[in-house]
C-alpha cells in the first residue's frame, strides 16, 4: 500500500491514477459464488435466469427483449404446475421458500482455499435484487429472510484464511430483470422495492434506482471492506455520474483501510470505466492475445446456479479443463475467477468439492509457475487456437490442448521461466520449445538449468536450430506438466525476433482497450 496514499476525485482523470492492485496479479485464480434464493426453482434443472423467465407466459425472449420463440418460456409451464400463476405466487413468494440448513462458511472456506484460490467470496446481489447479507437498505435480505448473514460469514472465514475477499454485484441489470413480471404481482407498488417500479423495457434507470443501487454499495464497503468488486452486466447503463460516485468512495475507502483494492467490469458497445480505472472481465471468454493491462476471466463448471443434473459432473468442467485455462490466462496477463455454484441447502456438492482438490493439488505442486508470476515477451507456441477472437463467451465445449501448446510465465527476478505443457506427449517422450530456437530470440538464453516440476531426477535437453529439445521421463508426471528454465540472462531483456511473431502472430502483444 503506497504510503501517501492520494485522494480521488469523482472525475476519470482523478481515478485513472488508481492501480491494479499487485495482489491480485499475484494470485491468479479466485472464486466465486452465484448462490440467491433462485437456487429454490434451478435445482430442479430450470435456467439461471428463472426469476426473469418464469413471467413468459406468451413469449420466450432473450435478455434485450427479442422473441427467441413463439411460445412460453419451459420455466413458465413449470412455476404453474408447481406454484401456481406468478400473479398469485410470483418471485416474492420464491424468495421465502430459501431457508438453507447446511451453510457452514468455514467449509466453503476451507474448500476453496484447498483448492488454491487467492481471492474468494459471494455474488453479493444477482439481478433478482435479493441481497445476501443483513441489509438495511432493503428488507429482501438474507438476514431478514433466512436469519443470518451469509457474505458477513463469508467475510470473515475467507480474511481469516488471508484470503482477499471478492464480492460480485449484478444488481445494475436489476432494472429490467422483472420487466415481464409487471403482467403479474410486480405491479402491485408494494413490491417495488424488490421488482422496482414498473417500466417500459427502453426507459434507463431512475434515479430513485440508482441512488439505491448506490447505497448498497456503500453498505457492503463500509460493513464488509472487500478487496476486489466486480460487476455484472447492466453496468454500462448506470449514468457517469453514479460510477464515478462509487469507485471516489471505494477507493478513498481503501486508503483508510490501509490496502489495496480492484474494481472489475465487463466490456460492452460503450465501456463502462476507463480501462486505466478498472480491470476488465470475459465472461465465458479469454483473450487470445498477451494483453498490456490485466484482465479476468469469470467462468464456471457449468450452469450458474445450481442445477441437481450436476451431481454426477456429466457435461462439467473438468480439474484439467480448468488448469490449463488457468495457464492459458495468465500466459496472457490474466487471472481466472471460478464459479462454484453451492445447492438449495447451502451445501458444495461431492463432485465440486473433488474437482476444486484436484485443481488445489496441481497448484501446490506447480503454483511457482502460476503464483507471483509475471507473462514473458510471448504467451507461448502451438497449434490449438480459440474458435473465436478474444472477448466474451468464446469458450468452446471439450477443448482439449496438444502437447505441442506450449504457455510461458516468468519470475519476477525475470531469472526463470516457466514453460507449462498443456498435455503430455504420450509416446513422443521429448518436448521441443520453438521459442528457444537460434534466431528466434536475441540475444539466446545462457540456460543455467532445465527441470521438471514434481520430478525430482535431472532431465537431458539440448539447444539446437529448432528450439530447446527436451527429452521428458518414462513416466508421466501430470496431464499438464511445468517445466522450469533457469537462465542466466534476465529474461525480459531479451527480444522474441519478428520471424517467431510472423509465425506465432497471436504473440504480438496487443492493447487490451477494445470492444468485445
Amino acid at each position: 500500500m503506497n504510503k501517501d496514499p492520494m485522494q480521488y476525485n469523482e472525475d476519470w482523470q482523478s481515478l485513472k491514477q488508481h492501480k491494479t492492485p499487485e495482489w491480485m496479479m499475484d494470485g491468479k485464480f479466485g472464486i466465486y459464488t452465484h448462490w440467491t434464493p433462485v437456487t429454490v426453482a434451478t435445482k430442479d434443472n430450470h435456467g439461471d435466469w428463472y426469476g426473469y423467465t418464469m413471467y413468459m407466459d406468451k413469449h420466450t425472449l432473450g435478455w434485450n427483449g427479442e422473441i427467441v420463440q413463439n411460445k412460453p418460456h419451459a420455466a413458465y409451464k413449470y412455476h404453474v404446475e408447481k406454484y401456481g400463476s406468478p400473479d398469485k405466487f410470483g418471485y416474492k413468494d420464491l424468495i421465502k421458500l430459501f431457508q438453507p440448513k447446511k451453510f457452514d462458511a468455514q467449509e466453503w472456506a476451507d474448500i476453496f482455499e484447498k483448492a488454491g484460490a487467492k481471492f474468494a467470496g459471494p455474488v453479493a446481489v444477482h439481478h433478482d435484487n435479493f441481497s445476501m447479507w443483513d441489509s438495511k437498505i432493503t428488507r429482501w435480505n438474507i438476514k431478514e429472510n433466512s436469519g443470518f448473514d451469509a457474505l458477513g460469514e463469508l467475510e470473515k472465514a475467507i480474511k481469516g484464511r488471508g484470503m482477499k475477499l471478492i464480492t460480485t454485484f449484478h444488481h445494475s441489470y436489476s432494472w429490467n430483470f422483472f420487466i415481464e413480471a409487471y403482467k403479474f404481482d410486480a405491479k402491485d407498488p408494494q413490491y417495488a422495492d424488490l421488482y422496482c417500479v414498473p417500466h417500459e423495457r427502453i426507459e434507463p434507470p431512475s434515479e430513485e434506482f440508482e441512488d439505491i443501487w448506490y447505497e448498497k454499495l456503500n453498505e457492503v464497503m463500509v460493513n464488509y471492506q472487500p478487496d476486489l468488486i466486480w460487476f455484472d452486466m447492466g453496468f454500462e447503463n448506470i449514468s457517469d455520474t453514479s460510477r464515478k460516485k462509487f469507485m471516489a468512495r471505494y477507493f478513498n475507502l481503501s486508503n483508510d483501510w490501509q490496502k489495496d483494492v480492484g474494481v472489475c467490469y465487463k466490456i460492452k458497445s460503450n465501456p463502462p470505466l476507463p480501462p486505466e480505472t478498472g480491470i476488465l472481465d470475459f465472461e465465458l471468454g479469454r483473450s487470445d492475445q498477451l494483453l498490456d493491462n490485466f484482465w479476468v476471466t469469470d467462468t464456471s463448471f457449468g450452469p450458474w446456479f445450481y442445477q441437481d443434473q450436476m451431481k454426477d459432473g456429466t457435461g462439467l468442467k473438468t480439474a484439467n479443463d480448468i488448469i490449463t485455462m488457468l495457464i492459458d490466462i495468465i500466459s496472457k496477463n490474466g487471472s481466472l475467477l471460478l464459479n462454484v455454484p453451492p445447492n438449495e441447502n447451502g451445501e458444495i456438492i461431492p463432485y465440486l468439492k473433488d474437482t476444486l482438490t484436484d485443481i488445489g493439488n496441481w497448484l501446490r505442486k506447480n503454483g511457482e509457475a502460476v503464483y507471483n508470476t509475471r507473462p514473458w515477451k510471448i504467451y507461448g507456441e502451438g497449434p490449438t487456437k480459440l474458435d473465436k477472437p478474444f472477448g466474451g463467451f468464446n469458450e468452446t465445449k471439450g477443448f482439449k490442448y496438444s502437447p505441442e501448446d506450449i504457455r510461458y510465465t516468468r519470475s519476477k527476478n525475470n531469472k526463470t521461466l516457466y514453460a507449462t505443457v498443456l498435455a503430455w506427449p504420450g509416446e513422443n517422450k521429448q518436448v521441443t520449445l520453438n521459442a528457444f530456437s537460434k534466431g528466434m530470440i536475441s540475444p539466446s538464453i545462457t540456460v543455467e538449468r532445465i527441470s521438471i516440476i514434481g520430478y525430482d531426477d535431472d532431465i537431458s535437453w539440448t539447444q539446437n536450430d529448432n528450439g530447446l529439445i527436451i527429452t521428458l521421463p518414462d513416466t508421466k508426471v501430470d496431464d499438464t506438466f511445468v517445466i522450469k528454465i533457469e537462465t542466466k540472462n534476465d529474461v525480459m531483456a531479451i527480444d522474441v525476433t519478428d520471424d517467431f511473431v510472423s509465425e506465432h502472430p497471436n504473440n504480438k502483444k496487443s492493447d487490451s482497450n477494445f470492444m468485445a
